[in-house]
């Protein structure tokens, strides 16, 4: 039986209920090829995580700091691509 890649709300879940039992901040990296959809994983990560709070008390650092790591991330892709 061939070996499935984890779903991405079951690693959101794992790094939310690690985050809540350890209350350590939890890392989650996306990575691909151009084209391989991690912006759409990442939102629907944050997404996931934001409604598994019920509130944002746990997010609200995490959410801006993910924001402002996605807007360089962003801006330096376009850099390197000669898109300024």
């Amino acid at each position: 039986m061939k070996e499935l890649d984890p779903h991405l709300f079951k690693i959101a879940e794992e790094a939310f209920r690690a985050m809540k039992a350890n209350v350590k901040n939890q890392e989650i990296i996306i990575s691909g090829i151009s084209g391989s959809g991690k912006t759409e994983v990442a939102k629907l990560m944050l997404a996931y995580l934001a409604n598994a709070c019920n509130n944002f008390r746990y997010l609200d650092a995490g959410i801006t700091t993910a924001e402002e790591l996605f807007n360089e991330q962003i801006s330096d892709s376009e850099s390197d691509n000669g898109n300024d």
